[in-house]
Protein backbone atom coordinates (compact mmCIF):
# COMPACT_ATOMS: atom_id res chain seq x y z
CA UNK A 1 0.00 0.00 0.00
CA UNK A 2 1.17 3.36 -1.05
CA UNK A 3 0.95 6.31 1.68
CA UNK A 4 0.53 9.56 0.58
CA UNK A 5 3.52 12.11 0.88
CA UNK A 6 3.58 14.28 3.86
CA UNK A 7 4.17 17.91 2.77
CA UNK A 8 7.48 17.96 5.30
CA UNK A 9 9.27 15.21 3.54
CA UNK A 10 12.42 17.08 1.81
CA UNK A 11 12.53 16.11 -2.11
CA UNK A 12 15.31 14.11 -3.15
CA UNK A 13 17.50 14.19 -6.24
CA UNK A 14 20.03 11.55 -7.25
CA UNK A 15 22.56 12.10 -9.66
CA UNK A 16 25.10 9.86 -10.44
CA UNK A 17 27.52 10.41 -13.44
CA UNK A 18 29.86 7.81 -14.87
CA UNK A 19 33.57 8.22 -14.93
CA UNK A 20 33.82 11.92 -13.39
CA UNK A 21 35.78 12.77 -11.28
CA UNK A 22 34.50 14.03 -8.34
CA UNK A 23 37.90 16.23 -7.81
CA UNK A 24 36.85 17.90 -10.73
CA UNK A 25 33.54 19.42 -9.73
CA UNK A 26 33.62 22.69 -8.22
CA UNK A 27 31.55 21.68 -5.08
CA UNK A 28 34.81 19.84 -4.50
CA UNK A 29 37.31 22.83 -5.52
CA UNK A 30 37.69 22.40 -8.76
CA UNK A 31 38.38 25.78 -10.89
CA UNK A 32 39.68 24.85 -14.15
CA UNK A 33 35.90 23.74 -15.36
CA UNK A 34 32.72 25.29 -14.33
CA UNK A 35 29.80 23.42 -13.01
CA UNK A 36 27.61 25.86 -11.97
CA UNK A 37 24.38 24.02 -11.51
CA UNK A 38 25.80 21.05 -9.71
CA UNK A 39 27.27 23.48 -7.17
CA UNK A 40 23.97 25.27 -6.97
CA UNK A 41 21.75 21.83 -6.20
CA UNK A 42 25.20 21.54 -3.44
CA UNK A 43 25.04 24.58 -1.19
CA UNK A 44 21.34 23.85 -1.17
CA UNK A 45 21.41 19.93 -0.52
CA UNK A 46 23.76 17.10 1.11
CA UNK A 47 27.03 16.83 -0.54
CA UNK A 48 28.76 13.28 0.71
CA UNK A 49 32.50 13.42 0.75
CA UNK A 50 32.81 9.59 1.59
CA UNK A 51 32.84 8.04 -1.85
CA UNK A 52 33.13 4.07 -2.44
CA UNK A 53 32.77 2.60 -5.50
CA UNK A 54 31.81 -1.31 -5.35
CA UNK A 55 32.22 -2.10 -8.89
CA UNK A 56 33.91 -0.49 -11.37
CA UNK A 57 31.15 -1.40 -14.31
CA UNK A 58 27.86 0.87 -14.65
CA UNK A 59 25.34 -1.87 -13.81
CA UNK A 60 26.53 -2.96 -10.76
CA UNK A 61 27.49 0.28 -9.47
CA UNK A 62 24.12 1.43 -9.93
CA UNK A 63 22.40 -1.85 -8.67
CA UNK A 64 24.29 -1.21 -5.43
CA UNK A 65 23.44 2.38 -5.46
CA UNK A 66 19.66 1.46 -5.59
CA UNK A 67 19.35 -1.46 -3.61
CA UNK A 68 22.23 -0.89 -0.91
CA UNK A 69 23.90 -4.21 -1.53
CA UNK A 70 27.45 -5.40 -2.42
CA UNK A 71 27.52 -7.08 -6.03
CA UNK A 72 27.93 -10.22 -5.10
CA UNK A 73 24.81 -10.19 -2.85
CA UNK A 74 22.79 -9.27 -5.31
CA UNK A 75 24.05 -10.98 -8.08
CA UNK A 76 24.46 -8.01 -10.58
CA UNK A 77 29.06 -8.16 -11.09
CA UNK A 78 28.66 -7.17 -14.35
CA UNK A 79 27.08 -4.85 -17.33
CA UNK A 80 23.62 -6.04 -18.43
CA UNK A 81 22.41 -8.28 -16.32
CA UNK A 82 19.07 -8.47 -14.03
CA UNK A 83 18.68 -7.12 -10.91
CA UNK A 84 15.68 -10.11 -9.39
CA UNK A 85 12.89 -9.03 -8.08
CA UNK A 86 13.75 -10.28 -4.82
CA UNK A 87 15.90 -6.94 -4.02
CA UNK A 88 14.43 -3.79 -3.27
CA UNK A 89 15.22 -0.90 -4.46
CA UNK A 90 15.14 2.34 -2.83
CA UNK A 91 13.01 3.80 -5.88
CA UNK A 92 10.21 0.91 -4.11
CA UNK A 93 10.68 1.98 -0.71
CA UNK A 94 10.41 6.27 -1.72
CA UNK A 95 7.02 5.08 -3.89
CA UNK A 96 5.62 3.46 -0.67
CA UNK A 97 6.25 6.58 1.27
CA UNK A 98 4.43 8.51 -1.35
CA UNK A 99 7.24 9.62 -3.08
CA UNK A 100 7.19 10.46 -6.93
CA UNK A 101 10.04 8.65 -8.64
CA UNK A 102 11.75 9.21 -11.95
CA UNK A 103 15.28 7.97 -13.88
CA UNK A 104 16.09 9.03 -16.71
CA UNK A 105 19.08 7.19 -18.12
CA UNK A 106 22.03 8.36 -20.40
CA UNK A 107 23.71 4.82 -21.39
CA UNK A 108 22.65 1.30 -22.33
CA UNK A 109 24.01 -0.25 -19.76
CA UNK A 110 21.22 1.08 -17.19
CA UNK A 111 18.36 0.04 -20.02
CA UNK A 112 15.42 -1.72 -17.82
CA UNK A 113 15.07 -4.63 -20.09
CA UNK A 114 18.55 -5.68 -19.25
CA UNK A 115 18.76 -4.97 -15.75
CA UNK A 116 15.50 -4.49 -14.25
CA UNK A 117 16.72 -0.98 -12.39
CA UNK A 118 12.89 0.48 -12.84
CA UNK A 119 11.99 -1.69 -10.20
CA UNK A 120 9.58 0.99 -8.46
CA UNK A 121 10.22 4.14 -10.48
CA UNK A 122 6.83 5.69 -11.59
CA UNK A 123 9.22 6.45 -15.14
CA UNK A 124 12.03 5.24 -15.91
CA UNK A 125 13.59 6.98 -19.49
CA UNK A 126 15.82 4.70 -20.85
CA UNK A 127 14.86 4.90 -24.80
CA UNK A 128 18.00 4.87 -26.52
CA UNK A 129 17.40 3.07 -29.48
CA UNK A 130 14.16 1.60 -31.97
CA UNK A 131 14.59 -1.74 -30.39
CA UNK A 132 13.49 0.13 -26.77
CA UNK A 133 9.99 1.44 -28.26
CA UNK A 134 9.00 -2.26 -28.87
CA UNK A 135 5.77 -3.02 -26.10
CA UNK A 136 5.82 -5.05 -23.45
CA UNK A 137 8.68 -7.96 -22.89
CA UNK A 138 9.68 -7.78 -26.53
CA UNK A 139 12.54 -5.59 -25.87
CA UNK A 140 13.94 -8.18 -23.21
CA UNK A 141 13.38 -11.07 -25.53
CA UNK A 142 15.68 -9.57 -28.48
CA UNK A 143 18.27 -8.54 -26.03
CA UNK A 144 18.35 -12.46 -25.55
CA UNK A 145 19.09 -13.35 -29.23
CA UNK A 146 23.05 -12.94 -29.78
CA UNK A 147 22.45 -11.27 -33.20
CA UNK A 148 20.67 -8.20 -31.49
CA UNK A 149 22.80 -8.09 -28.64
CA UNK A 150 25.96 -8.33 -30.84
CA UNK A 151 23.95 -5.40 -33.02
CA UNK A 152 23.55 -3.12 -29.69
CA UNK A 153 26.94 -3.79 -28.95
CA UNK A 154 27.91 -2.98 -32.39
CA UNK A 155 26.42 0.45 -31.57
CA UNK A 156 27.63 1.05 -28.74
CA UNK A 157 31.20 1.08 -29.74
CA UNK A 158 30.08 3.16 -32.95
CA UNK A 159 28.63 5.94 -30.24
CA UNK A 160 25.52 5.56 -31.07
CA UNK A 161 23.57 3.66 -27.83
CA UNK A 162 23.93 6.75 -25.37
CA UNK A 163 22.88 9.81 -25.23
CA UNK A 164 24.36 13.86 -24.46
CA UNK A 165 23.03 14.87 -20.64
CA UNK A 166 21.62 17.73 -22.04
CA UNK A 167 19.43 15.33 -24.29
CA UNK A 168 18.55 13.48 -21.21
Amino acid sequence: VTAERKPNQPNILLITIDTLRADHLGIYGYTKIKTPNIDKLADKGTVFTQHICQQPLTTPSHASILTSTYPITNGVEKNNVLLTDAEITIAEILKEYGYMNGAFVSAFPLNAYTTMLDQGFHHYDDKLIVIDYLPGLVPRYLAGLTVIRNFVLHLKVMGYVERRADET
